[in-house]
């Protein structure tokens, strides 16, 4: 239990939903930090929370999607996610690249501010666009290219360029993806997996406490079911068939990743509360 301890020791601010205190709270390998208690650290800005909007448009899925028990419902859900929405692998590079390139972009401008004009500026700026519309164009060429090879189809220019159109169309580059756009396209990130985890659960159990717990820089969503955290991670590590994992069988499968992070100063868990009635 070493690595749960030191990760424990150095969170703050982690649970403690609408100002409840919780105790003997289970972590990794099912042992008990007894009596531990945590402020809660409500935070929406970087959570996936889903809108009123995305609840309504996931209403007829969640439908479908309901089992004859909790359990079955909840191993539906993960289940449809597995099968039906791929993991969007180009997005997720795309989007840290974006967010790094604007980063540099803003730090090259704010250095070359005393000697630049309003033109130039500009222009950078029409430049960074630019090279965006190349690097969607990049992604899509070689993910059609991946796909035809798949399906063992001959080249189409016209299906590229659509492709390349639709690409741009469904914003590689944005952070919080709408329910309806990942319904339609059929993609998701992690962040967009619990998006819409997030929204099914909302119309299938409104009185139920909702969680969106980050690891690093993976975020999966909970849902808390007689008095337990049951933890959706599509696409990862999750056993055939597919099934909604308890909170501390999910982070048993992130003791690895805990140990290798243990001695980083950022190492933390962090659980955000939503819930809407």
């Amino acid at each position: 239990m070493r690595c749960t301890f030191h990760i424990i020791k150095q969170m703050e601010n982690i649970i403690m939903p609408l100002g409840k205190r919780i105790e003997n709270f289970f972590v990794c390998k099912g042992h008990k930090i007894d009596h531990a208690t945590y402020q809660f650290f409500l935070n929406t800005k970087r959570a996936p929370v889903p809108t009123s909007e995305d609840i309504k448009e996931a209403e007829d899925l969640a439908k479908k999607l309901k089992g004859n028990s909790s359990r079955d419902t909840l191993d539906n859900i993960i289940k449809y996610q597995n099968e039906n929405i791929a993991y969007f692998n180009e997005r997720a590079v795309c989007l840290d690249a974006f967010i790094y390139s604007i980063i540099f972009g803003l730090l090259v401008i704010l250095s070359l501010v005393p000697a630049v004009s309003s033109q130039t500026l500009l222009i950078i700026y029409i430049t960074f666009l630019i090279f965006c519309q190349l690097g969607i164009i990049m992604v899509t060429v070689d993910r059609f290219r991946k796909k035809m090879k798949w399906k063992k189809e001959k080249f189409h220019l016209k299906e590229l360029i659509q492709s390349i159109i639709e690409a741009s169309k469904y914003g590689i580059f944005q952070k919080d993806m709408p329910v309806k756009k990942i319904l339609d396209w059929k993609l998701a990130i992690c962040r967009d997996y619990a998006r819409l985890t997030a929204s099914l659960l909302r119309n299938l159990f409104p009185d139920s406490e909702l969680y969106f717990i980050f690891m690093h820089d993976h975020v999966v969503a909970g849902i808390k079911i007689n008095n337990e955290i049951n933890v959706f991670d599509p696409h990862y590590d999750n056993p055939t068939p597919p099934t909604v994992l308890k909170l501390d069988e999910w982070l048993n499968k992130k003791e690895l990743n805990v140990d290798a992070f243990a001695s980083k100063k950022d190492s933390t868990l962090r659980f955000y509360y939503k819930h809407n009635k």
